[in-house]
């Protein structure tokens, strides 16, 4: 996942915006409407992968087709592999990609600040 802090300009201009669930044939992604946190930033988060074989969604890949590194497809097979990657920040080539992302999908957008944490979810051998 990736946290843009945004000035007022854009967090004016995004006011109102809803959820985004966007599917394109090389990537995927979702993007939150801008929440004012606590401490006063603004933030848009946003999370996606490329999908490597258009052809198949990276969900229905077999875990021989998928490569280590590429988000979504990262084998945590230990639980000490988990709390690591919790605690690493995420991938940084990750980070760039979602930031490309970002600025397809909402052009023009200028963050003050880029942060990123580390995600995971569950998929087995069976689905």
């Amino acid at each position: 996942t990736v946290h843009f802090s945004l000035g007022d300009s854009d967090a004016a201009r995004l006011e109102g915006m809803p959820s985004v669930i966007a599917k394109f044939p090389t990537w995927w992604a979702y993007l939150l409407p801008p929440i004012r946190y606590p401490d006063g930033r603004t933030v848009l988060k946003l999370g996606g992968a490329r999908v490597e074989d258009a052809s198949a969604p990276a969900a229905r890949l077999d875990a021989a087709d998928r490569t280590p590194g590429r988000g979504g497809t990262r084998p945590l097979p230990e639980p000490s592999d988990l709390l690591t990657w919790y605690r690493s920040g995420g991938d940084a080539a990750a980070r760039c990609e979602m930031e490309g992302m970002l600025h397809e999908l909402v052009p023009g957008l200028q963050p003050l600040e880029v942060r990123s944490d580390a995600c995971a979810n569950c998929r087995t051998e069976t689905g």
